[in-house]
């Protein structure tokens, strides 16, 4: 609101009307704020004795052109209203309006309603508000710079009798009219540029200190600095995919004033980086990303609502971090209360944000060398264990030089001489005395199993016998794998030694009770010719291997005669698979069988022919009539199976 305006008497402008115009003028560029220049221009006018002026600022949409006024100041009769209740009014701006369209049309010229026969409501009501009764003439001077393309306002003098401007007063308030805009425009500047100035110095201060915070927790601190107002900061580090997905988000820091605001929970973060990405992705911006109550309900889940109304957050401001157009940060801002973001707070909070992406970048690389350098680390002394523990002898060498790097404790157990780090090996012969199978000799160094693989650079595995001093040998198994550095040529050479020496002996104690075992195993089955075996309580199966003939038959008959007796079996299949020919008596001693597994309530199922015996059958015409029979032993167990479960 323009307060204070002082409407000083005004230069005789009767005796040289130029003069006192120019006197004005250099008033108004003595002006150092609005508040000067409009007290300037009402003294040049009250000669003409309006009844009353207003200035009111114009509501400009988002293409510049004005959509309403705002009533900022009222005079009456030269005298200014500052307790007028019309302050602050708004009226809409009607383009289509003959009257508004006249100033609207051409802003740069003062727009002259001599006589106000039929006053239009919508152009004159306030008018008739601040006015004891309606104007009759009318002057609008438009405050537009014509040269910036800017609105400064507008203002209207009424007067309460038909007054005929002559063209002496119309050229000064045209000329006045243009004048005032270009000095508000020169002050709009100077604001401006002042502003501009205390944005920089505050952002200097702001980036002065995130520069010198040693940590993520100071750096949100100096964030928060920025934006005092919101309930907490906090810094979070996001890595996204090729195609700008967002793959994790780490929290890196926080700040709260209250030091009691818990932190954001990891759904909050990972959707409000989702929005960020999104945006990014779509729209290719980087500017702040706004959630007011009504965008929390449309973009977040119910859960995070919750989380939101819990703590009473009301309100979701987030910047992504960028580096080289690739997001790999957050800023989020929670506040109790919705906000919106001026030009001048967003880009300070935008240029912020540039600064923190490559000092959040610089922490997480340093984190992930903390990290790296303590699994390294944690690797020497696991893998300083592991040598020593390792229950085999291990050495890996240098291609070139045979000089060994690592070595396991175990190694001095399989080697017949000591091998040492650093020092090289001259002949592995000696170190590793292996015995030539046939000459049952320990080889030469060119001959030498290792010596030979080690130099084709290989992989080799071996089982070798080596000779001890105090006589014997020692069998090992040696494996050899060449290890490629950084130019893809073999640097190193593995050796893994390991003693099967315990593994040889009990080969061998185990081939003898095999050999034991299958004597025993051939006995028993020699006495076992026809065992029977119990699928289930109710089936079993006799296989039969070799040849049928009669006295086979006969102590098949008895064995599973017996077993029947024994046992609640229903079915006895039997498995023909093992039987190499089937002639006539054999066939007649499986019918029999059959015939005897009936009566004592058996049914009978044969597998297992295959095809020659088939054809041998066929061509003996030999019919099992009445004998089920099935071509594999699976397929007897499913019919004897389904024999069992119908009955």
């Amino acid at each position: 609101m323009v307060e204070n305006l002082d409407s000083s008497p005004a230069p005789d402008a009767a005796a040289n009307p130029a003069f006192a115009l120019a006197a004005v003028f250099q008033r108004m560029l003595q002006a150092a704020t609005v508040t000067e220049v409009l007290a300037a221009a009402v003294a040049c006018v009250s000669t003409m004795a309006p009844a009353c002026m207003l200035f009111e600022s114009l509501l400009l949409d988002e293409s510049g052109q004005p959509v309403a006024r705002r009533l900022r100041a009222l005079w009456q009769h030269d005298e200014l209203q500052e307790n007028a209740s019309q302050l602050g009014t708004i009226t809409p701006i009607d383009a289509q309006n003959t009257l508004c369209a006249r100033w609207l049309s051409n802003p740069a010229d003062a727009v002259f309603l001599s006589d106000v026969t039929s006053p239009d409501p919508h152009a004159t009501a306030l008018l008739v508000q601040c006015m004891t009764a309606p104007p009759s003439s009318i002057v609008w001077l438009p405050l537009y710079d014509a040269h910036l393309q800017a609105w400064h306002g507008l203002l209207t003098m009424a007067f309460a009798q038909p007054i005929a401007h002559s063209v002496l007063d119309r050229g000064q308030l045209s000329l006045l009219c243009r004048f005032i805009a270009t000095r508000l425009s020169q002050l709009q500047s100077c604001s401006d540029l002042q502003t501009a100035l205390d944005t920089e110095r505050h952002l200097g201060q702001l980036s002065g200190e995130l520069h010198r915070a040693t940590s993520p927790d100071h750096a949100a601190r100096a964030l928060h600095r920025a934006v005092p107002q919101a309930a907490q900061c906090s810094l979070s580090f996001v890595e996204v995919d090729e195609f700008k997905q967002v793959h994790s988000v780490r929290p890196m820091a926080r700040f709260a004033p209250s030091g009691t605001d818990p932190q954001p929970t990891a759904p909050l973060l990972r959707e409000v980086a989702r929005l960020v990405a999104a945006r990014w992705r779509l729209e290719n911006t980087h500017k702040p990303l706004v959630l007011g109550p009504e965008a929390i309900r449309c973009e977040l889940t119910e859960q995070i609502q919750e989380s939101l109304r819990v703590n009473s957050i009301h309100c979701v401001v987030a910047l992504g971090l960028f580096q080289q157009d690739r997001l790999t940060g957050l800023l989020l801002l929670l506040y109790g209360s919705p906000q919106t973001l001026d030009s001048k707070l967003e880009y300070i909070l935008t240029r912020l944000a540039d600064q923190a992406a490559p000092i959040l970048a610089t922490w997480v690389l340093q984190d992930r060398y903390l990290q790296t350098s303590q699994r390294s680390q944690t690797r020497d002394t696991l893998l300083a264990a592991v040598l020593d523990h390792l229950p085999m002898g291990l050495v890996v060498l240098h291609a070139a030089t045979r000089t060994p790097h690592l070595i396991s404790h175990a190694i001095a157990h399989v080697a017949a001489q000591p091998i040492v780090l650093g020092q090289p090996i001259d002949q592995v012969s000696l170190a590793f005395p292996i015995l030539n199978p046939r000459t049952k000799l320990p080889y030469a160094e060119d001959a030498h199993p290792i010596a030979r693989a080690m130099a084709d650079h290989t992989s080799y595995r071996l089982e070798v016998a080596m000779t001890l001093e105090h006589g014997g040998e020692r069998h090992l198994e040696v494996l050899i794998e060449p290890i490629a550095g950084e130019s893809n040529q073999v640097e190193y050479i593995m050796l893994l030694l390991i003693d099967i020496t315990p593994r040889k002996l009990a080969e061998a104690d185990r081939a003898h009770i095999r050999e034991e075992m299958i004597t025993v195993q051939a006995a028993a089955l020699a006495e076992r010719s026809t065992p029977l075996i119990p699928i289930t309580s109710e089936m079993l199966v006799v296989p039969l291997i070799g040849s049928l003939d009669a006295a086979r038959g006969t102590d098949l008959m008895d064995t599973l005669l017996a077993g029947i007796n024994r046992s609640p079996a229903r079915v006895v299949i039997l498995d023909i698979t093992g039987v190499r020919t089937l002639d006539t008596q054999a066939a007649r001693s499986l019918m029999e069988v059959a015939q005897a597994v009936r009566m004592l309530g058996c049914e009978a199922i044969l597998t297992g022919i295959r095809a020659e015996v088939a054809q041998t059958l066929v061509t003996l015409g030999i019919h099992l009539k009445g004998l089920s029979t099935r071509s594999t032993l699976q397929d007897g167990i499913k019919l004897g199976l389904s024999l069992t479960s119908r009955a």
